[in-house]
């Protein structure tokens, strides 16, 4: 008995402790915030623990029972696991902007792809998903009234397109969702079923593109997976957030291109038509995003068989495929968009004032630089401002981020120009961003000529970070013990996890 004792590693109680502690400060913060928080609510914060905690060790004996588990694999558990608690805790139509991104593809499911005025009522939605989605009291939509019955698709009423600010929004990145509602309307689901059967189709959808980006991914695979895993993407994806899809899409692409540049491979007739595929689903997502595109460059000549003439030849039609895809959209869904004047007089101003506005443009990232880092990866940004995470957790989190890219110094194998190519990019996409919230959100929400620019959110910069770290210095000294390092951040995912689903049932539910 002794010598069993004395063999007993001690360490292997460290990440249970961690995370029985903070869970432990966790509850206290809890009532200290809410003093007067009913049982009900202690319970269901006890439920949470129970399920973060069951999900970290299933995750963690994975991880250790399957040493040479791929990268893709050990993606798809961590990413699986704890993207399903939060498509389950999260509470209904709460996700990051997801009442407009369940509605839209409502719409298209239905046909109406392109509304021709958003202030009328052109789509016809069934009664109780519109008294589902304009419930005020959270508890409600989780009812026998919006479980138990099913959606009658005959009886039906006008959808008041105002709630639908993604209605000038391509249906492409809405195919999952559509799919969701296609299933439902199959099955006569009821409307919490169905926005569950949504949230799932299009979280299935990402989580099959990830595995496949990580699979072909050639570099910064630890850097990847702590992003990908990460409390803010997953709590976004998980829902019905068209973001989902689009992000999908950014990952393999850059994932293509970079198998492209370090196994050096000849591009066959099947990579142009999967590039040209990705390029089209992703060029009408948003606006700025379409300079993305030109990340073809980055193929290396030799695989085009060393001739410059065939790879002009081969990436040019796809990238002007691209660009007149999205001008196309943006032309048909004109019809749907009201303008208040006040774009054109913000134009006028940026025209008139170039200098105030660069002010403008870097006052507004230097002085939100604290708010925009934690939120890469968590933070305020999700579920619609709700979650209160505790700074020591954002903060740690983010330094696992950061650590994460030491553990590949592979020479970087992107041409100077290439490199060149991603900085001005990237640029492009930056100023792109930051203009359009400028011209729209904005100027609608604090006049023309402001001093600051609002609606800009960390997660519109995620598919940038890969192509950038491509292209910085070669790590000099390489970190190791990767497996260590991912079961720590799937414990702090856990932790941040109990932090970010208690928070909200706290804000949203009675107390």
């Amino acid at each position: 008995m002794k010598e069993r004792i004395k063999k007993f590693n001690y360490k292997k109680l460290i990440l249970p402790l961690i995370v029985i502690l903070s869970e432990v400060f966790l509850y206290f913060q809890m009532m200290d915030l809410q003093p007067k928080l009913t049982a009900k609510y202690q319970w269901m914060f006890l439920a949470v623990c129970i399920c973060a905690n069951i999900a970290c060790l299933v995750i963690l004996w994975l991880l250790k029972k399957f040493d040479k588990m791929k990268i893709q694999t050990v993606f798809l558990t961590i990413a699986g696991i704890y993207g399903g608690l939060y498509m389950v805790f999260v509470p209904a139509l709460l996700g990051t902007d997801e009442l407009p991104h369940f509605l839209r593809p409502y719409q298209i499911s239905v046909g109406d792809v392109i509304v021709k005025h958003p202030e009328k009522n052109e789509t016809m939605i069934p009664k109780n998903i519109g008294e589902f989605v304009g419930e005020d009291k959270m508890a409600d939509r989780y009812t026998d009234k919006y479980l138990l019955h099913e959606s009658s698709y005959d009886d039906t009423v006008n959808l008041w397109n105002g709630d639908v600010t993604s209605i000038d929004y391509s249906p492409i990145p809405y195919l999952p969702q559509v799919i969701g509602f296609w299933i439902a309307r199959l099955f006569h689901l009821s409307p919490l079923l169905t926005m569950y059967m949504v949230r799932f189709c299009n979280f299935m959808t990402w989580l099959g593109l990830g595995y496949l980006a990580f699979k072909i991914l050639p570099v910064k695979k630890i850097f990847a997976l702590i992003l990908y895993t990460s409390p803010a993407v997953l709590s976004l994806v998980s829902t019905c957030s068209g973001d989902a899809f689009a992000l999908g899409l950014f990952f393999v692409f850059i994932a293509y291109i970079l198998q492209f540049i370090y196994n050096k491979r000849e591009v066959k007739k099947k990579d142009i038509v999967l590039l040209t595929l990705i390029s089209l689903g992703f060029s009408t997502y948003k606006v700025f995003y379409v300079p993305y595109v030109l990340f073809l460059f980055l193929i290396p000549k030799s695989c085009f068989k060393d001739s410059l003439k065939r790879k002009v030849g081969t990436i040019l039609p796809i990238i002007f495929g691209a660009f007149l895809l999205d001008f196309l959209w943006f032309m048909a869904s004109a019809v749907s968009q009201v303008s208040s004047g006040l774009v054109s007089e913000q134009i006028e101003y940026i025209l008139m004032n170039p200098l105030k506005y660069v002010f403008t443009f870097i006052n507004t990232y230097v002085t939100a630089l604290e708010y925009f880092i934690p939120n890469i990866t968590a933070g305020t940004e999700m579920c619609y401002g709700l979650v209160r995470i505790n700074q020591i957790l954002i903060y740690g989190y983010c330094a696992f981020f950061f650590a994460s890219y030491f553990f590949d110094n592979k020479k970087s194998k992107v041409t100077k120009s290439g490199k060149w190519l991603v900085i001005l990019v990237c640029l492009a996409i930056f100023g792109l961003v930051s203009t359009t919230l400028y011209l729209g959100w904005t100027s609608s929400k604090l006049g023309v000529g402001s001093s600051s620019i609002i609606g800009i959110q960390s997660r519109y910069f995620w598919p940038l970070l890969i192509p950038l770290v491509c292209i910085l210095p070669n790590c000099k000294k390489k970190l190791k013990n990767e497996k260590k390092f991912v079961q720590y951040a799937v414990v702090l995912n856990a932790v941040i996890m109990i932090n970010t689903i208690s928070s909200l049932l706290i804000a949203v539910f009675p107390k």
